[in-house]
């Protein structure tokens, strides 16, 4: 299933079952500039829940789950000491992210010296 809003780019994942339903956004935050590409998809999940309750209705409105989120996940590699600003970056809490929940997790420490988290933003839609 693709979903298009007016102007948009596609929509990553919709998942949903009776009682759940996540609009995510799938985005690799290697460096700040990419910020402004977040603050993009934050502006539109909100535009995308829209549309999926069109298309909820239009199918069957009992699958429509009474709770809706977006989430933003990130991947970020960084190495030890260095490109760390861009964890500092995600925990300032931008503009584009001032109606989100958001956090880190440290997932995978590379024997390189390269580590991965995953950043993440969520709020909810309905």
């Amino acid at each position: 299933m693709e979903v298009r809003v007016k102007g948009s780019e596609h929509l990553d994942c919709y998942l949903f079952d009776d009682q759940l339903g996540l609009v995510v956004e799938a985005k690799r935050f290697l460096s700040v500039k990419e910020s402004r590409l977040m603050g993009k998809d934050a502006g539109r999940i909100g535009e995308f829940a829209g549309c999926l309750d069109k298309l909820h209705r239009k199918q069957d409105p009992s699958l429509r789950p009474p709770h809706i989120y977006g989430l933003i996940i990130a991947e970020n590699w960084s190495k030890q000491h260095k490109r760390q600003h861009h964890l500092h970056y995600w925990d300032k809490k931008r503009d584009f992210l001032a109606k989100f929940e958001t956090g880190k997790q440290h997932v995978y420490d590379a024997e390189d010296g390269w580590t991965l988290h995953w950043l993440y933003a969520y709020r909810k839609l309905g």
